[in-house]
């Protein structure tokens, strides 16, 4: 056991990949997509661990209800939703008001 422990903040994350076969909002002014990782995914994983340091602050992440749901990314979990993830989310591309005048100050 160390003499002098130590604190560690961390983040436990889900991961979202980049849905690059809709048109950016550089490109077309419109949000752009992302979506969970799914669990099969032999190259990548699912969840992970993150430096508090690397997160970013403000982002709100919008289901695009169009698209509906999914039960294919996770296995059944009791943390999921009865009726599984939302197939894609929209990010926006502003940031909180009031989050940014409190980092700022």
């Amino acid at each position: 056991m160390h003499p002098n422990p130590q604190t560690y903040y961390f983040l436990w994350v889900r991961w979202f990949k980049h849905d690059q076969s809709l048109p950016s909002f550089s490109t077309t002014w419109r949000f752009d997509h992302v979506s969970f990782m799914p669990h099969d995914n032999l190259n990548e994983e699912p969840f992970g661990f993150v430096d508090l340091a690397t997160v970013i602050h403000s982002c709100h992440l919008i289901p695009d209800f169009n698209l509906g749901r999914t039960r294919e990314l996770m296995p059944a979990s009791v943390f999921q939703d009865t009726n599984g993830d939302w197939t894609k989310f929209c990010v926006t591309q502003c940031v909180n008001l009031i989050f940014s005048v409190f980092i700022l100050n």
